[in-house]
């Protein structure tokens, strides 16, 4: 299949660069906001094909990052970053991190465009989501297809729809990172707004769960039902997954192995309708915890528990086999309703966006994205908005209790958006640390090393406003809003993702988006950052006095365990390492 890559020579580092001066990466400009242990290490700007954004959208946000330095690479590259993009992706060396360099962009549309690796025996892969229909799976000629009038199939009312098109995943095979090779798309339901990639070593492929939903234009027209017949339709209410199969024999054979229905009693999401009326459900995204015993590399004794954050909920299954995860089995799936995310009335406030567990597993930790990111939000310890709230770890089919949330403790600007959103807990047998990107806010690196010390809440699913308002369990301990960092065009910091990756903080900033219209004041976003980079300074990520000086030859970097590869929704540990908190 044709592509379209523009490859990148690798430039010559000043030799200046590699000495490392803390006194000199702490000056960044006075607009800068942060604390004086995270330090920024690196910024790499959009690529000229992010910034065009000529393929149909009005939307060329970065979304997502992966990290692979598993091996298999050839050019002598060891260490690559995935950064996604609605126009495509890139691939990043990072082999040192102070120097990000740009291996090759796709130009590809997809909208959403989150990434993962995997590795089918020899190949190194990059599976891609789409979320809304595109006029061809090629990436030379796809363009995002038009909103048209038409009909709601299921309340056969009117509305405005997404001309139905190509949605789902693309496999490319990046093993030469400098030449990406597109082998094969997917076509599942309603598109693919996350994804989450599954090492199934027992059987020899990978399996990826496809998270969807068909709110707003998603929704397939009534006229267009019956075309484009290898495209699976997007109709409401949807409330299942996609399970997808890439062979390691044959990666290009990568096929929709099954859908899987949620349970009946998932609710649907309060407030959010498809156009023409319909109920909303699926899933946002899920995260798998896999914990595995010795090497752990046939699968035989393997255990994994996914996290679903499935928009009006939580979920959790059991998906130790992944082909057959327990969404829909009575007594082995879980329901964790929040009515300080959203529900059980109008109008709709946010909902359960990103999941993931301390790597010991007994916690998780749900991120609610508030308004879809579009609204003002982070007022304040006392503020439920876009919080991070914290679970008991319970086998699927058990009451899961709530510990308690965490939210900045920095209030936000009433013209800027906040709101948690992807992030990930750090490595380290040291406490329960976590990293989270919050858009205008920036990056936040929290400690929660005391929350299941906290009484446990079970929270009935009534009107917020008849509950006493859950404690805040968690400390903030860094940040870095970025404001003019570098100087010049690069503009203040949209944090989409951020993730703690082998000893530094990496983030996926947003690109510039038209002014709100009057007399809305929330959300100018003029930022075009890309890729920044951080790191921590002091033990356990803080400076404790009497040293608070960032450059003073007492200070230490802020340390965890390496991981060979990092995919934002997969965590896998090893038995003998549970007890440690370390990763896999």
């Amino acid at each position: 299949m044709r592509r379209v890559i523009r490859f990148l020579l690798p430039l010559v580092a000043l030799a200046a660069a590699a000495v490392f001066s803390l006194a000199a990466v702490g000056s960044h400009g006075s607009a800068d906001e942060a604390t004086p242990n995270m330090l920024h290490a690196a910024n790499l700007p959009p690529p000229g094909e992010f910034v065009t954004c000529n393929r149909g959208g009005i939307a060329c946000f970065n979304s997502d990052l992966a990290f692979w330095n598993a091996g298999g690479l050839k050019g002598g590259f060891s260490r690559i970053l995935a950064q996604g993009n609605y126009e495509g992706f890139r691939l990043v060396d990072i082999s040192n991190p102070r120097a990000p360099r740009d291996i090759s962009v796709v130009a590809c549309r997809t909208s959403q465009g989150d990434v993962s690796f995997y590795k089918a025996r020899k190949r190194v892969l990059l599976i891609q989501s789409i979320e809304e229909p595109v006029s061809s799976p090629d990436c030379v000629t796809a363009r995002e297809n038009p909103v048209v009038p038409g009909t709601n199939p299921v309340t056969g009312l009117p509305g405005d729809f997404r001309l139905k098109g190509h949605e789902g995943l693309r496999v490319f095979d990046v093993t030469d990172p400098r030449k990406p090779t597109h082998i094969a798309t997917v076509r599942t339901a309603c598109g693919s707004h996350t994804h989450t990639t599954i090492f199934d070593r027992k059987h020899h492929r990978g399996i990826v769960y496809v998270s969807s939903y068909p709110n707003a234009t998603r929704v397939t027209r009534r006229e267009d039902l019956t075309t484009l017949p290898e495209q699976p339709n997007c109709i409401p209410d949807h409330n299942k997954i996609s399970i997808v199969e890439i062979p390691d024999a044959n990666p290009a054979a990568a096929r929709l192995l099954k859908e899987q229905p949620l349970h009946e009693d998932t609710l649907p999401l309060t407030g959010v309708t498809g156009q023409g009326g319909s109920a909303v459900r699926g899933c946002h995204d899920i995260t798998v915890f896999e914990v595995s015993r010795g090497n752990g590399g046939d699968g035989r004794r393997t255990k994994r528990i996914a996290a679903g954050a499935c928009l009006e909920e939580g979920l959790l299954w059991d998906a130790s086999d992944p082909a057959n995860p327990t969404t829909n089995v009575p007594g082995r799936h879980t329901h964790i309703r929040n009515p300080f995310i959203n529900g059980p009335t109008p109008p709709f406030r946010g909902f359960f966006h990103t999941a993931s567990f301390t790597w010991d597993g007994k916690v998780i930790v749900f991120t609610d994205e508030w308004q879809g990111a579009a609204a003002h939000g982070c007022d304040g310890p006392q503020d439920t908005r876009g919080n991070v709230w914290f679970y008991k770890a319970v086998e699927p089919g058990k009451e899961a209790p709530l510990y308690g949330r965490f939210i900045l403790p920095r209030p936000q600007t009433e013209d800027e958006a906040c709101s948690m959103h992807n992030g990930n807990v750090i490595p380290t047998k040291e406490g329960y640390f976590g990293v989270s990107g919050a858009y205008q806010a920036g990056t936040t690196v929290f400690d929660f090393s005391d929350v299941r010390g906290f009484q446990e809440i079970f929270l009935p699913y009534v009107a917020p406003a008849k509950l006493q308002v859950p404690p805040t369990v968690a400390t903030e301990i860094a940040s870095f809003d970025a404001r003019n960092d570098p100087f010049g065009p690069i503009g203040i910091d949209d944090a989409w993702s951020s993730y703690w990756h082998n000893d530094y903080v990496y983030a996926s900033s947003g690109l510039p988006s038209p002014p709100p219209t009057p007399p809305a004041v929330c959300c100018r976003r003029p930022g075009r950052r890309g890729l920044d980079i951080y790191f921590l300074l002091g033990h356990r990520g803080r400076l404790v006095p009497p040293v608070t000086d960032p450059t003073a030859p007492a200070v230490r970097r802020f340390r965890a365990r390496h991981l060979p590869y990092q995919n934002p929704q997969t965590q896998e540990v090893r038995i003998e390492h549970l007890h440690e908190g370390h990763a896999h």
